[in-house]
C-alpha cells in the first residue's frame, strides 16, 4: 500500500432488529389479518393477472347524467371495393377508361361553349336585330315597323302611314335555308328583296349577294312571277337557289293577301 493512501472502509451490513419480522413471522401476520377480514384477499394479492380488466371495467363505468361523446366513424367496409373498382376502370389502356376520357373532354367542351354562348347571347340577338331593321329598310321605304299579329308580317309605316309590309320567309336553297326580308306594297307589289344569310355555293348560289341586280330586278313586280318573262331572269348556273328566290318572293305575296283576307 503507498504511502499517503487510505482505503476505504465498507459500511458493516446492518444486523437485524429484534423488531424486524423473519420471513416466517410475516406469513403468520399476513394470515391473520386474511382471519381478520372474514377471509377476503386484496384484489392485487390475489390476482395480479385480474388488474387490467379491473382498470377496463372502471374506465368504462361512467355518470349516466354526463352526455356520451360521439366516436370518429371509420371508412365503410365497402370503400377499398370502390377505390378498386375506380381504379381498374378508369386506366387509359382500357376501353371504359377511353370512354371516360372521352366523355370528360365531351363535358368540358359542351361547358366551354354554352358558357360562351351565355356570355354572347345578348350581343349576337343585338346585332340580328339591327340585321333585320336594316333589311327591313332596305326593302320598303319606311321609318316604323309594328307587328300585325302574325309572326311573320310587320307592318311598314311612314310618318304614321301605313306603306305595306315587311314579309320574312325562308325559302330552302341548294345548300339550305335562305332568310329573305320581303317588302309587300298595299296593291301587292314586290317593294324588294334582301337577303338575310345564306349558305349557298360559293360562285354560284351566293352570287345572289354579290350581285344585287339579280335581287333588285324583283322591285315593283307582281303575281304571277315567272323567269324569262317581262326581264325577270335567273342566275346563271345557279338554277335551285334562283328557284328559292323567286319562291319566296310568290309566299311573300300570298301571306299578305291572306293576312288582309282574314281580317287582320
Amino acid at each position: 500500500m503507498k504511502e499517503g493512501f487510505e482505503e476505504p472502509s465498507v459500511p458493516e451490513k446492518a444486523p437485524l432488529t429484534p423488531d424486524a419480522l423473519s420471513e416466517k413471522d410475516a406469513a403468520k401476520a399476513f394470515d391473520a389479518a386474511v382471519a381478520e377480514t372474514g377471509g377476503a384477499v386484496p384484489a392485487r394479492q390475489k390476482n395480479k393477472g385480474k388488474t387490467l380488466g379491473v382498470l377496463t371495467k372502471m374506465r368504462g363505468a361512467r355518470d349516466p347524467d354526463r352526455p356520451s361523446v360521439p366516436k370518429r366513424p371509420g371508412p365503410p367496409s365497402y370503400w377499398p371495393k370502390i377505390r378498386k373498382f375506380v381504379y381498374t376502370n378508369t386506366r387509359a389502356d382500357t376501353i371504359s377508361g377511353l370512354g371516360l376520357i372521352l366523355f370528360v373532354i365531351t363535358a368540358v367542351t359542351a361547358l366551354v361553349l354554352s358558357t360562351g354562348y351565355a356570355l354572347t347571347r345578348d350581343v349576337i340577338e343585338e346585332r340580328e336585330l339591327a340585321a333585320r331593321d336594316e333589311a327591313m329598310r332596305a326593302v320598303i321605304d319606311a321609318d316604323t315597323f309594328l307587328p300585325s299579329g302574325d309572326a311573320h308580317i310587320l307592318l311598314a309605316l311612314r310618318n304614321g302611314e301605313a306603306v305595306g309590309y315587311a314579309v320574312t320567309v325562308t325559302p330552302i336553297g341548294y345548300g339550305g335555308p335562305i332568310p329573305l326580308i320581303v317588302g309587300v306594297s298595299p296593291d301587292y307589289k314586290l317593294t324588294g328583296v334582301s337577303s338575310l344569310s345564306m349558305y349557298e355555293t360559293p360562285g354560284f348560289g351566293a352570287r345572289i349577294q354579290t350581285e344585287p341586280e339579280f335581287l333588285e330586278q324583283f322591285a315593283q313586280r307582281g303575281l304571277p312571277l315567272v323567269y324569262g318573262e317581262h326581264g325577270l331572269d335567273a342566275l346563271a348556273g345557279a338554277t335551285v337557289t334562283s328557284d328559292a328566290i323567286l319562291e319566296g318572293a310568290r309566299e311573300a305575296i300570298k301571306r299578305v293577301i291572306d293576312y288582309e283576307m282574314g281580317g287582320g
